[in-house]
């Protein structure tokens, strides 16, 4: 009992700095609810899923070696990518609330309009993860032991190491033209291609990806 309550300690003290964001989160969100300014769900949901987050991350570095050193191999650049993710979801949740009062950040689309900017937002959540995906996958795969693994398994570490600066180039391409797309398109149709870009670019990966792993391990098969 000790040694479990030791690990789950040792690691929220490793990943102390990505917990400050979700606590600061529940005391908004505590602020909000008892100044009357929004009800419990409006109040406690964003920083519930924040919470949850952390919660997770410190039990899996806490219980598994290659979790903990892949996210130490990854070092500030995977706590940027973390800490700016959370950022933008307190931005969208506290935005929302504010759109819902009745204001609005401004005449024009997407800052007239909750779904609007909605996307907008996504389109910069796509663009930070895009930015990010490449650098932190690659760091990810030199924590992993190869040798002690299958070939197909080495062969999968590779296709998806070689992969993904495609990969976070693609997002930040979706996230990129997302952002246009609120400027001049109706929210419907840029929801629409938004969707469409999603569900092109998975199946243009996953298609990229399995010919980069057959590649892959015909040359450990040889």
């Amino acid at each position: 009992m000790n040694t479990f309550i030791q690990k789950i300690v040792s690691s929220a003290r490793e990943l102390s700095s990505f917990a400050i964001l979700p606590l600061i989160s529940v005391a908004i969100g505590c602020l909000l609810f008892f100044t009357g300014q929004a009800s419990v769900y409006e109040s406690f949901v964003y920083p519930a899923m924040l919470v949850a987050l952390a919660v997770y991350y410190i039990l899996l570095c806490a219980f598994s070696t290659r979790v903990r050193n892949s996210v130490q191999a990854a070092g500030k650049t995977w706590w940027r990518y973390m800490n700016l993710l959370s950022l933008l979801i307190i931005a969208g949740w506290l935005i929302t609330l504010y759109f819902k009062k009745g204001f609005t950040l401004g005449s024009a689309a997407p800052f007239n309009d909750i779904n609007t900017f909605g996307l907008f937002l996504s389109g910069i959540m796509f663009i930070v993860i895009g930015n990010y995906l490449g650098k932190i996958s690659k760091k990810f795969t030199t924590t992993i032991d190869l040798s002690s693994k299958s070939i197909r398994y080495n062969a999968l570490m590779l296709a998806s190491n070689k992969t993904a600066d495609g990969a976070g180039l693609g997002y930040a391409l979706i996230g990129f033209i997302a952002i246009v797309s609120v400027f001049f398109l109706p929210y419907r149709y840029a929801f629409m291609l938004l969707q469409g870009m999603i569900y092109s670019a998975f199946l243009v990966y996953s298609i990229v990806m399995y010919i980069v792993y057959r590649r892959e391990l015909a040359k450990l098969q040889k």
